[in-house]
């Protein structure tokens, strides 16, 4: 079985460090044979230059929600699915939702898919990660573990 872990965001805006520091802390860790780990930066259609032959999909990322910042969620295939897409506001990169609907079409989607997410409190660029958001990597790392297990 194939899994890719897939981390997304940037380290100069803030909470959306999150991706590529929690990739680094992977780094460290013992994954099973045929992981990878891939620092994506955005969740746009490059994604789907990395699916063919990835049966477990995990998706790391900062979300924007109306939970309080540093709250870990976990959405397995099915709710990721059932999200609506919003109205576009920009004609560039597709948003996380949408890639997944686009590798749904073309047959490229996993059967199993998760998504890691931490809510941001910031996306400013310039800024620092949020202690809120950094003191919850810990527990995106052992669910990262979790899925393993």
């Amino acid at each position: 079985m194939s899994t890719l872990i897939a981390c997304f965001g940037n380290t100069l805006m803030g909470d959306d460090a999150l991706g590529p520091t929690v990739l680094e802390l992977l780094k460290k860790e013992s994954l099973p044979p045929g992981t990878l780990l891939r620092d994506l930066q955005n969740p746009g259609v490059d994604v789907l230059l990395h699916l063919e032959g990835v049966q477990n999909l995990i998706l790391i990322d900062a979300l924007a929600s109306d939970d309080p910042p540093g709250t870990l969620r976990v959405f397995d295939r099915e709710t990721l699915l059932s999200i609506p897409v919003d109205p576009r506001t920009s004609p560039h990169q597709p948003s996380l939702i949408e890639t997944l609907r686009m590798a749904q079409a073309l047959h490229l989607l996993p059967q199993q898919i998760t998504l890691i997410a931490i809510t941001a409190k910031n996306f400013e660029m310039g800024t620092p990660i949020s202690r809120e958001v950094e003191s919850a990597i810990p527990a995106a790392v052992e669910a990262v573990r979790h899925l393993f297990a």
